[in-house]
């Protein structure tokens, strides 16, 4: 049985206290596709720019710092 290690995308989602369907769709995006991002998989960069843009709207009605691309640690393909 193969144990996946929480990434960094799952970590700050958790943080926020958000579920992968309200992020996905918040970022526009296919639950699958934001899966996808979340367990380390190759994403492209305009699935990568819509996820930190998602995140940013939800940190910024916090008034929390807003992050970049590299805060993620995403697979960019």
């Amino acid at each position: 049985m193969s144990i996946m290690a929480d990434t960094k995308l799952k970590t700050l989602r958790e943080d926020l206290k958000l579920t992968q369907e309200q992020l996905a769709r918040k970022a526009n995006l296919s639950a699958t596709v934001y899966r996808r991002a979340e367990y380390g998989q190759n994403i492209s960069y305009t699935t990568a720019r819509a996820i930190l843009a998602a995140i940013n709207i939800y940190r910024r009605e916090r008034k929390l710092d807003l992050f970049t691309m590299d805060h993620l640690e995403l697979n960019i393909v």
